[in-house]
């Protein structure tokens, strides 16, 4: 009877363990859906209220895109512009295409350093992955966010 205690009690410690790991991890980074790879830098970004988004000029699908991220970002209270590539102004996203094929049709690489830079090798990816970052920057401007690569 003693022993059948201790291994009821040891079960139940090791679910709570796991439930409480569980709810630490998710809590870090609270994704829906959540990215298959997840690498965490030091140092965190802080994006202003001013946001750039840019472009290559030769990706003409990426317009619209910006257009529409612009749009979604000024709801979280961010003022945004968009520019083809040139001079990188800070606090700036950076659209980009490039098919190194590991991405798929809607696969990304979210990078935030001290900009955020948005990688994909399709129209699709990027979409897909500025919802990721709609998620992340949904605190605001001013508001820090870690310092990060989302696969």
């Amino acid at each position: 009877m003693q022993l059948r205690i201790i291994t009821l009690t040891t079960i139940v410690a090791i679910i709570m363990a796991a439930i409480v790991h569980a709810a630490e991890d998710s809590s870090e980074l609270p994704l829906v859906p959540y990215p298959r790879q997840v690498t965490y830098e030091k140092g965190s970004f802080t994006p202003g209220k001013k946001l750039t988004l840019s472009y290559d000029a030769g990706a003409a699908a990426l317009k619209p895109l910006a257009q529409t991220i612009a749009q979604d970002l000024s709801a979280n209270g961010f003022e945004c512009g968009h520019h083809t590539h040139g001079t990188k102004p800070s606090n700036s996203i950076t659209l980009r295409l490039q098919d190194d094929g590991s991405f798929g049709d809607e696969g990304y690489r979210l990078t935030i350093a001290q900009g955020i830079t948005l990688t994909a090798a399709t129209p699709t990816g990027i979409f897909w992955g500025s919802r990721t970052l709609l998620q992340l920057l949904h605190a605001g401007p001013q508001n820090p966010i870690a310092q990060l690569t989302i696969n």
